[in-house]
């Protein structure tokens, strides 16, 4: 029984002015499925289709561009499998950035991007942005300064305007709005940018 359930059997009554549960909560993961659903819904261009309606046509592919230094595609497929699972959509993964294209999208109705806009040819010393890996080495000098660069070229954002444009959609989750700092053209699809002040 999780801590949620057992304050509720703890709580008042439904309807009572001192019931802290009287509004129906909802978890983000259930929230992701309801726009997922609304998303594919719309796409498809029907809002639910019955069994009938639903039998002999295909599910929207989706296509899933994931991981960066920060967060690792592991956890993010696992969670992504579970909730495309329930929903019953094929979806592919990758985190080959540099394959984005409008041919990488064809065939597909949905994009995910979870992954920021930069990536570390040079490379880096942790896998995360704590510093303690590069503190007491013994010879600091030997290692590079990580130096971040932007991923994302211009027509790799056409590619996802032109996507979406066409009526598919984008779910551009967490901190992938870090692309459109650097793109004019994503961030016009995405309508904001997020930067780390």
């Amino acid at each position: 029984m999780t801590i949620q359930e057992k304050q509720r059997q703890k709580a008042p009554k439904q309807g009572s002015t001192t019931d802290p549960y009287q509004y129906n909560s909802i978890s983000r993961r259930r929230l992701l499925i309801s726009a997922a659903a609304l998303g594919a819904g719309s796409i498809l261009g029907a809002a639910a289709p019955s069994a009938a309606q639903d039998a002999g046509k295909t599910k929207p592919r989706v296509l899933a561009l994931i991981g960066d230094r920060f967060h690792n595609p592991d956890y993010i497929r696992v969670s992504l499998d579970r909730l495309f699972s329930e929903l019953g959509m094929p979806i592919d993964y990758t985190i080959l950035y540099d394959q984005l294209s409008r041919d990488r999208l064809r065939g597909y109705r949905i994009l995910i991007c979870l992954r920021d806009g930069m990536i570390w040819p040079g490379g880096y010393l942790g896998p995360d942005a704590y510093t303690c890996y590069e503190d007491g080495l013994e010879n600091p000098a030997d290692f590079p300064k990580s130096k971040p660069q932007n991923w994302i070229m211009q027509e790799q954002a056409e590619a996802v305007r032109d996507f979406v444009s066409e009526g598919n959609g984008l779910y551009s989750l967490h901190n992938n709005s870090h692309v459109s700092v650097t793109s004019p053209t994503y961030r016009e699809v995405q309508g904001g940018a997020y930067r780390c002040v």
